[in-house]
């Protein structure tokens, strides 16, 4: 899915995120990507061995993988420690049970943590319970996208959003929250302040719509909330 990748990437650069490099298998995405900016910086995947050494690898603060990714598609990297890491869709899968570090942060929804689990979640207590059991052996924080999201931290503490936006819940939207995460990250925020500030965002953005907004309108009106 090309539009998923050109949709975190456009969110981060419309914020103001600065300097990327888009990895992709999709030749279609690059196309995308030089379309719209041919001073953007995209290429293919080479193999995980050669994508740390990569110059600009080396320099960047954050690290993105999994949108536009299946699973069998998503390189699995030894993750520096200090870079932050924010693992979406295919990449959630590739890195299970792998112990990753404090500044890595996985943004499953429901269906995405069940895989995680390998379990069906029957409440929120026990979802709950089990992604604490989850980010405390393998070092993560873990934010459960649902209309009210959970983060979970590596010692198991929960932070709590509670306050659902039915404008949000459309298909998207997730990829322009870890191209916000991506963003904030950059600039330093911990991981709870990214994800406070990155639901505020989308939350004030889509309450300027009028009806319920597709991903695309919503990014736009990101952009337009940012000048």
């Amino acid at each position: 899915m090309s539009g998923a990748a050109l949709s975190s990437l456009f969110t981060f650069h419309e914020l103001g995120g600065g300097i990327s490099l888009l990895l992709t298998p999709s030749e279609k995405t690059i196309r995308g990507v030089l379309k719209k900016d041919p001073s953007l910086m995209v290429n293919t995947i080479s193999e995980s061995s050669d994508i740390i050494n990569l110059p600009f690898v080396r320099k960047a603060s954050v690290f993105l993988l999994g949108p536009g990714l299946k699973t069998k598609e998503c390189p699995i990297l030894p993750l520096p420690k200090e870079k932050f890491c924010v693992l979406d869709a295919g990449a959630i899968k590739a890195y299970q049970n792998i112990l990753l570090h404090e500044k890595t942060l996985m943004t499953p929804h429901t269906g995405e943590l069940e895989n995680l689990l390998n379990t069906k979640i029957k409440s929120i207590e026990q979802g709950i319970s089990l992604t604490k059991e989850y980010t405390k052996n393998f070092k993560t924080y873990i934010l459960w996208k649902r209309h009210s999201s959970f983060l979970i931290d590596p010692n198991g503490t929960v932070f709590l959003w509670e306050t659902p936006e039915p404008k949000l819940a459309v298909m998207g939207t997730g990829d322009l929250l870890v191209g916000i995460l991506s963003f904030y990250l950059s600039r330093s925020f911990t991981i709870p302040e990214a994800v406070q500030l990155s639901f505020s965002l989308l939350t004030q953005a889509v309450k300027k719509s009028k009806g319920f907004p597709t991903a695309s309108e919503i990014r736009k009106l990101l952009a337009k909330g940012n000048n």
